[in-house]
């Protein structure tokens, strides 16, 4: 990893501080939060900071807006995608192990043909995710031979 050394002027933060923090390269946090630090302390203009930080302008004021709504937690990033299981629902689990316990040597493939045919959309793999998640694989027994 690359380190970036960021500087800031003399009358930042009531002329408190001056010298350099070493930056990550990856570290975004950091680096929106400096883009504010120069910004609020009107150290150069909007213009020069986007240029400055490879931003749009429209970038930076989503940044800003943020960082006024929910102060630095506003600016970690998000995991993005779905919030929650929107396939493998509660009652579609319900129902693979409904037949997964009425006939036990039924595959994932067919529990998810007779889900489909009930009118629930589900794949093979969501239907075998299930069973490994929820064990619902058939135990066998060990028959020991006599010696």
């Amino acid at each position: 990893m690359t380190k970036k050394i960021i500087s800031y002027s003399q009358n930042v933060l009531d002329k408190t501080l001056n010298g350099s923090i070493p930056l990550k390269e990856k570290d975004d946090l950091t680096k929106k939060l400096f883009m504010l630090f120069e910004y609020y302390n009107k150290d150069i203009t909007v213009k020069d900071i986007v240029k400055k930080h490879k931003i749009s302008r429209a970038g930076f004021y989503v940044i800003k807006k943020l960082y006024e709504e929910n102060g630095s937690v506003g600016l970690i990033k998000k995991k993005t995608g779905p919030k929650h299981n929107y396939v493998r629902t509660e009652s579609i689990k319900n129902l693979v192990i409904r037949l997964k316990y009425l006939d036990p040597n039924l595959s994932g493939a067919v529990i998810a043909q007779k889900l489909n045919q009930q009118g629930h959309k589900i794949s093979i793999k969501s239907v075998e995710r299930i069973i490994s998640e929820l064990k619902l694989v058939k135990k066998t027994s060990i028959t020991r031979q006599k010696i």
